[in-house]
């Protein structure tokens, strides 16, 4: 099964799609829409981004962050428009969308929920054997909803860190 994974941004659109027999890395990325440009701009650069790479890659499923509210109400309003358009972009491809809140990312893959964005990268590299450190921090988040989500639909309780325990036999 391939996974894409979605972080959601109006500037910044992370993605990662994962094959799910060995966690395999399938592709990685960030969708960067014109920094200057109008809100439809920037929408229509990420539907068109997300729509490629969907047609080029034929994930199965999407999992994408839910909507948080950080710094700012603007903020969290403009990333609810991104949202919408992969939503949209997914759905016109076929595929079923699980949301994940940014906690449960990270509780999924670092163990805790209040891990830093560097924290969640270390690990993404490490799950996924990334022997180099990943530069773009948007598709480190990307890449690790979708682990999130196959640790979810594996077994709602597990997480990398249940998964390391196990096998080194360490529960």
């Amino acid at each position: 099964m391939r996974i894409l994974g979605l972080d959601p941004g109006v500037n910044r659109t992370g993605y990662g799609i994962l094959q799910s027999d060995g966690l395999t890395v399938v592709r990685f990325g960030v969708i960067v829409a014109p920094l200057h440009s109008s809100l439809p701009f920037k929408l229509k650069a990420i539907s068109t981004g997300i729509e490629e790479v969907i047609s080029e890659y034929r994930p199965d499923v999407a999992a994408c962050e839910t909507v948080f509210y950080g710094k700012s109400v603007k903020a969290a309003l403009l990333m609810s428009h991104a949202r919408g358009v992969l939503l949209l972009a997914a759905h016109r491809y076929g595929l079923e969308v699980f949301e994940y809140s940014p906690m449960e990312v990270k509780r999924a893959v670092v163990g805790r929920g209040k891990a830093s964005k560097e924290q969640v990268r270390f690990m993404v590299e490490s799950i996924l054997s990334i022997k180099e450190q990943l530069r773009e921090i948007d598709a480190s988040d990307a890449l690790a909803v979708a682990i999130c989500h196959l640790f979810r639909t594996r077994d709602r309780s597990v997480s990398y860190t249940h998964l390391r325990a196990h096998e080194t036999g360490r529960n």
